[in-house]
């Protein structure tokens, strides 16, 4: 219990890093792909009226509500941002956030789904170390299978994310994105 209530006393700091690590996103992505074209499907990278969709498993509800929800708000306006200004890497950026509700169990069975049956394009990874490493491992797994670690299927944070769009950028990448 005393380590939810210092969490609690915290979420102040914590909302202030989950909208720093919207802004680095921005910042970082920003020369890795985002243009001043509003007509994102004639100039994706994955071909016309394609999207990069990108998936994330978020504190919705749970001890970690408050900074989940903040990075809800923050990965939507980055979006909204995002493909009012060409997308990312010419195309349209669609999000497929998922609730864990707190849970390790939860966000393992999210980040299954997220990479294994939606076929996310990139994900994001969770709030807290509780969750980011099951999920990692998930993810690091889903790899094997799939003969190698990429940059895509790894969740990741702040300007870890921007090494996943550059490799897009720079034509490293799987399933014909």
């Amino acid at each position: 219990m005393h380590f939810a209530l210092q969490w609690r006393r915290r979420g102040g700091l914590m909302l202030a890093a989950g909208i720093a690590l919207v802004l680095v996103l921005a910042l970082v992505l920003a020369p890795a792909g985002f243009g001043g074209s509003k007509n994102t499907a004639a100039h994706c990278i994955k071909g016309a009226g394609k999207s990069i969709k990108i998936g994330a498993s978020l504190s919705l509800s749970g001890d970690f509500s408050a900074d989940g929800q903040a990075f809800e708000r923050g990965y939507k306006l980055w979006a909204q941002h995002v493909n009012s200004h060409g997308g990312l890497l010419g195309c349209k950026v669609t999000l497929d956030i998922v609730s864990d509700a707190s849970s390790p169990a939860q966000v393992v069975t999210n980040y299954q789904k997220l990479i294994a049956s939606d076929h996310v394009d990139l994900t994001f990874g969770p709030f807290s170390t509780l969750l980011t490493v099951p999920s990692s491992k998930v993810a690091e797994e889903q790899a094997a299978e799939d003969g190698g670690v990429s940059h895509e299927q790894r969740p990741v944070h702040g300007a870890a994310a921007a090494s996943g769009a550059e490799d897009l950028a720079e034509g490293r990448h799987q399933d014909g994105l």
